[in-house]
């Protein structure tokens, strides 16, 4: 069995659908002089490119050493190969399985929807000049896609310095298989899985990634909110130019309603909530959902990840020497908040 260092199903944090177009870009830094050319290996043409041409031993190798570690990976994630197996076998499943009419009419889709993909590559150039920029010692993912029968969204595997997407879960709200009994995805969910988001959702799996170690360690409301709210601080960062409402993972409507209502969910989570340690009973407000109880029916899931995200921001206006390492290290989640003198208006 094969355990995930991070797995994002269609991502822990949505990302809209609607965005404003009035979004201006943000104060940032020159990166002009930093150099990023983002691909995405394409993982899943060159799969089925060798489970439909007769496959042998030979192509096997050579995918091998294009995608090291994470060949194998895929097939043992996708139940190709057992381990001890030869590779026969492997590659007899690889045929049927790229044969089989309902996986061939979907990779067709994907080819059709995300054979160029050379805009998202731009968007994501642009991020990582910033990255580099913030975080000069890490090295950039690769960055790969796979085809994965909708079961996964976006991955970082176990294993060296990966990012994985899984385009066919990325076809757009109005795809009727999201909502069959097989997947059944919630429209919360499917209104953002598209191919504006793409770049978004894999820059916010860097980020999860990187923060792991604090994850670990929360344990009530605040710590989560905290948590989260780096993440969002780090991702409008290195976004300057992209719409709130594609950071913040709301529609435009719920982005204007969080902004418009900050001091009201503030004042509702510091009520009674703030050191709770029952994560099923805040779970709403810091994760993926379709509402935020006891709130107005107007507020989104998710609100204390946005309070969280703005208590991080006036963190950072107060500590303007803090390096964006030091953030992610400081895993003191009082502290940030007393830090911050946090006033929402």
């Amino acid at each position: 069995m094969i355990i995930l260092k991070k797995m994002l199903f269609f991502t822990l944090i949505a990302f809209a659908f609607a965005a404003c177009n009035n979004n201006p870009c943000k104060p940032a830094p020159d990166v002009s002089e930093i150099e990023s050319n983002v691909q995405l290996n394409r993982f899943d043409q060159d799969l089925f490119e060798l489970s439909t041409q007769n496959p042998d031993t030979v192509a096997l190798a050579a995918l091998r050493e294009k995608y090291p570690n994470f060949a194998d990976f895929y097939f043992e994630l996708l139940g190709f190969k057992n381990p001890g197996e030869p590779d026969d076998s492997l590659l007899n499943r690889l045929q049927g399985f790229a044969s089989y009419p309902q996986v061939k009419a979907t990779y067709d889709t994907v080819q059709t929807v995300y054979g160029d993909i050379s805009d998202i590559e731009a968007d994501l150039s642009e991020a990582f000049k910033y990255f580099k920029h913030y975080f000069p010692e890490r090295e950039l993912p690769k960055l790969i896609t796979m085809y994965s029968e909708f079961s996964y969204g976006i991955m970082i595997p176990p294993y060296g310095n990966n990012c994985v997407v899984s385009l066919e879960a990325f076809f757009g709200a109005d795809y009727d298989l999201y909502y069959s009994p097989q997947i059944n995805l919630p429209r919360y969910i499917t209104r953002t899985l598209n191919r504006d988001h793409i770049a978004s959702k894999i820059l916010y799996a860097t980020i999860e990634d990187m923060v792991e170690d604090s994850a670990a360690a929360a344990t009530n409301l605040l710590d989560y909110m905290i948590l989260n709210g780096k993440k969002l601080f780090i991702l409008d960062k290195l976004m300057p130019c992209t719409h709130d409402s594609l950071k913040l993972g709301y529609s435009a409507t719920q982005t204007e309603w969080v902004k418009n209502n900050e001091f009201e969910m503030w004042k509702e989570v510091l009520s009674s909530k703030l050191y709770n340690i029952d994560y099923k009973a805040f779970q709403k407000y810091v994760s993926l959902s379709p509402n935020s109880p006891d709130m107005p029916a107007e507020a989104p899931g998710n609100t204390g990840s946005y309070i969280g995200f703005k208590i991080v921001e006036a963190f950072m206006k107060r500590n303007p020497n803090y390096s964006f390492e030091q953030l992610i290290a400081l895993q003191d989640s009082k502290q940030i908040l007393v830090q911050s003198k946090y006033k929402p208006r």
